[in-house]
């Protein structure tokens, strides 16, 4: 029986089983276990999985895209798209559980805090809703639309805004409690960011809490989280030309602070000192991922893998930009949003899995380490729950290939 004839004998036996007969027995699979594609945004591209590639729409970035969210005490997925919903998603039924219309449409993945979902809008509208109810409890406008995923620190709820400013937002009324606005140079820039981070440093008895975030002009501002004062900033992408934007948000890895130039390549700072300790001229990275000793960065049609300065393995693919990235044991798991799924090993970068070609995958992944569940969306607006349980058998595209430096 072929590969394309399993997968859809899969996808037909599957289609009347509740969600208890998706978890997978504890046993190793010969393949990338798919399990069966539901619609949940059919607006958020107009194409279809089975199309021929002239026919496909292909949004321009993948993050066009809301990522999944996964409530596991309410077996539901909360997720957004193109079609300006709000929805909960049944995975026991695969039924429209909640919805709600926004007034915009939901590019970045929602965050859950303690039954209060947080999101922002490509509008520029930041809202919270009750998670069990979808009721409004507040909401307020940016000055630009949010593509990024917010984070929250303490009581604040902290959200990039599109015309690269940074609001902190009460968790509880959302006011505004401050915001550092950082204009655009210009020269063309990319128009996405990633999510923020919130770097301690500790000098002296008090430590000092800042917000660490990329900007278009190629720097990385250092914004003290309680009063939105930019401290100070680190050039790191090549000032006064296009596509200089810090996109991939900064990592930290050994003491310090990793942080990517989309025009000019991965860099690591010392945050203390603000002494650039080594770099690596890899254009074109617009995300990156810390594990254990490794970093994994990656951008249009690759994915590289580093220890500390030292670039050990480099796939490359045909088209497409990936997705987030979910690391499991030896396994680095994503999307490409012109290309289909991959599985690769983290150590060597050889590809072991591939599988839909005819399928892009956007936005963020979302990833149950307690279930061994992968779930993704679709640039045609499908949800696909996934196995990561995996038993190492080759099954790679025939037209990629793993290189080595």
């Amino acid at each position: 029986m072929g590969r394309v004839t399993r997968i859809s004998w899969l996808f037909f036996v599957l289609f009347e089983l509740p969600l208890q007969a998706f978890v997978p027995p504890a046993q190793p699979y010969p393949e990338l276990l798919f399990f069966l594609p539901m619609v949940v945004d059919q607006q958020a591209c107009l194409g279809s999985i089975i199309a021929g590639a002239a026919e496909r729409c292909i949004p321009w970035t993948q993050r066009e895209v809301a990522g999944p969210l996964y409530l596991k005490s309410r077996q539901e997925i909360i997720i957004g798209g193109k079609s300006g919903y709000l929805q909960a998603f049944d995975l026991n039924t695969r039924t429209t559980a909640r919805l709600k219309k926004l007034q915009g449409n939901l590019i970045a993945k929602a965050l859950e805090h303690e039954g209060t979902l947080y999101f922002g809008l490509d509008s520029g509208v930041v809202q919270a809703v009750d998670v069990a109810t979808f009721k409004p409890l507040w909401q307020l406008s940016l000055d630009g639309g949010v593509s990024a995923p917010p984070v929250i620190y303490k009581d604040k709820l902290i959200v990039a805004s599109d015309a690269a400013s940074i609001y902190a937002l009460d968790l509880q009324k959302g006011t505004i409690l401050w915001v550092a606005r950082r204009p655009y140079q210009r020269n063309i820039s990319l128009p996405y960011f990633g999510a923020p981070l919130i770097f301690e440093m500790r000098e002296g008895a008090a430590p000092a809490h800042f917000v660490v975030y990329g900007h278009p002009s190629g720097r990385v501002d250092f914004i003290d989280v309680n009063t939105g004062k930019i401290e100070f900033n680190v050039q790191i992408g090549i000032a006064d030309q296009s596509f200089s934007d810090v996109v991939a948000a900064p990592i930290l890895f050994n003491g310090a602070i990793i942080a990517a130039g989309f025009n000019s390549g991965i860099v690591a700072f010392d945050p203390f000192s603000k002494t650039k300790l080594w770099t690596i001229a890899e254009k074109g990275i617009s995300r990156l991922a810390v594990v254990d000793k490794q970093i994994i960065a990656t951008g249009p049609k690759k994915v590289i893998g580093l220890s500390g300065q030292k670039i050990r393995w480099r796939f490359e693919f045909d088209r497409g930009e990936p997705t987030s990235l979910v690391i499991n044991r030896d396994l680095i798991y994503f999307g490409a949003d012109g290309n289909g799924f991959f599985a690769l090993n983290r150590f060597s970068g050889k590809p072991l899995k591939y599988l839909g070609s005819r399928v892009g995958f956007s936005g963020e992944l979302e990833w149950s380490k307690e279930d061994d569940l992968l779930f993704a969306t679709s640039t045609a607006g499908f949800l696909y729950v996934m196995s990561t349980r995996f038993n190492g058998n080759v099954q790679q595209k025939a037209e990629i290939a793993s290189k080595k430096n």
